[in-house]
C-alpha cells in the first residue's frame, strides 16, 4: 500500500563566521493522512514514488507548514550540538506515495493488520496504523 504523503524539501546552509559556508539538503515527508512528519534521506526519495491510494486530508500549505516546524527543530537541534548556526530553505515541495507492506489477519468476527516499512523493515509506528486505518474505513 502507498501512503499519501507531502515531499518537502529544504537547503541548509552552515552559517561559520568569515569561512564559506557548507550546504547540504534535508528531506522532509508529511502524512497527507495523519500529518506526522519525518525525516528521510535524499538517497531513499527515488524508493517512493507511487500511485497515491488514498485520499489525502492535508492540504500542501498545511504540509508546508507542518515540515517546516520539523526542518526547524531538526535544524535546531543540530546547532546546539558541534555545527555552527544553519539556517534552511525551501527548495520544493510535491505529492508522492510511500510504501508500507499491509498483512491482514481474521480474528475471529474481526480483521485487523499488522503494517510494515517497505523501505526501512521496520513495524510502522501507531500514526502509520491509524493513517492505514482512517484510509481503509474512508
Amino acid at each position: 500500500m502507498y501512503l499519501p504523503h507531502w515531499l518537502v524539501v529544504y537547503e541548509t546552509r552552515e552559517l561559520s563566521g568569515c569561512r564559506q559556508s557548507q550546504e547540504a539538503q534535508l528531506a522532509v515527508l508529511v502524512c497527507r493522512l495523519s500529518g506526522q512528519a519525518a525525516h528521510i534521506r535524499l538517497q531513499d526519495v527515488n524508493l517512493a514514488p507511487g500511485p497515491e491510494s488514498l485520499p489525502p486530508a492535508l492540504d500542501p500549505a498545511e504540509a508546508e507548514e507542518r515540515a517546516a516546524g520539523f526542518a526547524g527543530r531538526v535544524l535546531l537541534v543540530a546547532a546546539r550540538g558541534k555545527r555552527p548556526r544553519e539556517r534552511g530553505t525551501m527548495l520544493r515541495s510535491e505529492p508522492c506515495g510511500y510504501p508500507y507492506w499491509v498483512e491482514y489477519l481474521a480474528r475471529r468476527r474481526t480483521v485487523d493488520f499488522h503494517a510494515v516499512d517497505a523501505v526501512s523493515g521496520k513495524k510502522a509506528g501507531s500514526a502509520v496504523r491509524a493513517a492505514i486505518a482512517q484510509g481503509i474505513a474512508g
